[in-house]
């Protein structure tokens, strides 16, 4: 089968950008640590898509399935990015892409199990298969010994695979409760659930919105901002990290 050069070029860029996530998530995890990572990977997304749902007239119906919408943000984002940029602080970026390739199995037992949809033959034996390597690639790399920062390897591959089974889960929830959804208005709902409440409680007015708390206490994080020193006293850079200080400050953050 001749693979259309535009999808080929398409498929290495989504993988360029799904993969070099992992590698964020690597590098900033012990710096930003795992909540507030996780909350800038949701805000984001959410800045990104938001005016494209906004552009598109699809609002109305993220505001008509906003119960679903943010459940799927809690299962779908939040979880699974706190999850992962947890594991980090232990294991290598490329251990953690190599788990979260396991949301396809995970989202096949839940549709078996939840759906009845049953799968065939060859399937279950591909979903073994998977399994087993995840087994084995785990029983490998685990380690309860705590690592550098805290965390053991053995419980930061837990960690991937609670994040891959929320994403086989959601999906499935998708797909039974949002079916017929402007998928874009999903996604961009989705993150806006995962965002901190400082710039929820700034847009929500705006666009017809709820936030809610979190049911657990999330410390507010402190924000460093950093520059050369040979730019201490140049007038336009000054200018710029002013408007950074007061925009950060204004959403209740501390700035260093």
């Amino acid at each position: 089968m001749n693979v259309p050069a535009a999808w080929l070029a398409e498929l290495v860029a989504l993988a360029a950008i799904w993969g070099g996530s992992f590698l964020f998530m690597r590098v900033c995890g012990a710096d930003f640590g795992p909540a507030p990572l996780a909350a800038l990977r949701a805000t984001g997304a959410a800045l990104l898509l938001m005016p494209l749902v906004a552009w598109r007239g699809q609002l109305g119906d993220l505001r008509r399935h906003w119960r679903a919408i943010g459940l799927i943000g809690i299962t779908n984002s939040a979880l699974p990015f706190l999850c992962f940029a947890w594991a980090a602080l232990a294991i290598t970026a490329g251990l953690s892409s190599i788990f979260n390739a396991t949301t396809p199995l995970w989202g096949a037992l839940v549709a078996w199990a939840w759906l009845g949809d049953r799968p065939d033959r060859g399937r279950i034996a591909g979903l073994a298969t998977g399994f087993l390597g995840v087994l084995w690639l785990a029983h490998d790399k685990a380690s309860l010994k705590p690592g550098e920062h805290g965390v053991s390897s053995a419980f930061a591959i837990l960690a991937c695979l609670c994040a891959t089974l929320l994403y086989g889960w959601s999906a499935n929830y998708a797909r039974r409760r949002l079916a017929g959804v402007p998928p874009l208005a999903v996604a961009a709902g989705m993150h806006i659930a995962a965002v901190p409440v400082q710039f929820a409680d700034a847009v929500k007015d705006g666009l017809g919105l709820r936030s809610y708390l979190p049911p657990i206490d999330v410390p507010v994080p402190d924000v460093n901002l950093y520059w050369h020193s040979r730019y201490d006293n140049d007038l336009a850079h000054k200018w710029l990290r002013g408007q950074i200080t007061d925009s950060v400050r204004a959403l209740g953050f501390v700035l260093d």
